[in-house]
């Protein structure tokens, strides 16, 4: 069986949901600004910050959810974005390594908001906390 990356199934639920819509699409493991990114539209990174085994075959992780936009407003609307795909229970996610098992998937804490002096565009951090099945589904 092929193990579950869980940042893959975050993306790919975020990409796939109302918070991707909002940001066109521009949801990765890394901004693209300057790049395929235009420099001030709306973007989301996920980065993990921590990942561990709650049971044998049960995993989970926390990750931080950068949402860029170009200003603090948009922001906030993309949190709340955020917000509404957060508390689901036993959903599944498409990856590259199959169909993946998400039990849960939860704000950790609240937003924190920032600027990004490079880009010259606010930002939040919102950490979010995911329970998933380590293993592909058959």
């Amino acid at each position: 069986m092929a193990l579950i990356d869980p940042v893959e199934v975050i993306v790919a639920y975020l990409t796939g949901g109302v918070l991707g819509a909002a940001a066109e699409g521009r949801v990765a493991t890394r901004h693209h600004y300057g790049d395929a990114w235009p420099v001030g539209a709306s973007g989301v990174v996920v980065t993990l910050d921590r990942q561990w085994r709650d049971a044998p075959g049960v995993g989970r992780c926390r990750v931080n959810v950068r949402l860029y936009a170009p200003t603090d407003a948009e922001v906030s609307n993309l949190a709340l974005l955020l917000a509404q795909m957060e508390r689901r229970e036993r959903f599944t996610v498409s990856t590259t390594a199959g169909e993946a098992l998400v039990y849960n998937f939860l704000p950790d804490i609240g937003l924190w908001p920032a600027y990004d002096e490079v880009l010259k565009m606010p930002l939040g951090v919102y950490p979010v906390a995911m329970m998933y099945a380590e293993e592909a589904l058959p």
